[in-house]
């Protein structure tokens, strides 16, 4: 008689439908996803797995989530949470906060790894009628929010985008080179390919 039945089927209750993962898929990114997820996993935490087909597959994401207005979190397909993150994000009081990873030589908190609540940061911070690229959604959404959260410069802020340490492991390798002009610092590159 079998008591105990070991499977990696995903049973839908056990998906958090807030952690949101969506992913694209394209060559080199399958082991990167395979890690994010196994890490999550270990961590009995089961994302929304949301595929991204198009350049603007994001942006429609974002607004959705936007519109149902529940808190959510998005962790994306090159970030690996340290256990313990993305609880401290859920219990952080502030409406808009995330993690810093290393991007270009610098840590810094775009999407990666970042709570949002919805009902407490008004209308959604992008732009009506405009879709936006996944490149540059990150760069929109802090400055609308950042631009928001103060009604004049004199005022105190009514939220910040609050920064939570120490930082989350980004695995896209692109990313994680320094920049030098714009381009890839090619002092950088010699060293990296010696």
């Amino acid at each position: 008689m079998n008591l105990c039945t070991i499977t990696n089927h995903i049973h839908p209750e056990d998906v958090n439908p807030n952690i949101i993962l969506p992913y694209a898929e394209s060559s080199g990114t399958t082991a990167v996803l395979d890690a994010v997820k196994v890490n999550l996993a270990m961590q009995a935490i089961i994302p929304r797995m949301v595929k991204l087909e198009g350049i603007y597959s994001y942006d429609i994401l974002f607004r959705e989530l936007w519109t149902i207005g529940a808190p959510f979190i998005l962790v994306e397909h090159d970030i690996i949470p340290w256990p313990g993150a993305l609880a401290q994000l859920w219990t952080c009081p502030e409406a808009w906060c995330g993690f810093t990873y290393s991007i270009y030589g610098e840590f810094r908190s775009y999407l990666g790894c970042t709570k949002f609540e919805p009902a407490r940061l008004g209308d959604c911070p992008l732009p009506e009628g405009t879709l936006i690229a996944f490149e540059g959604m990150d760069r929109i959404i802090e400055k609308t929010l950042l631009l928001r959260a103060r009604e004049d410069w004199k005022s105190p802020a009514k939220y910040k985008h609050h920064l939570h340490t120490p930082p989350v492991a980004h695995l896209n390798i692109h990313h994680s080179r320094m920049r030098h002009f714009g381009e890839l610092n090619p002092y950088f590159w010699e060293a990296e390919t010696r």
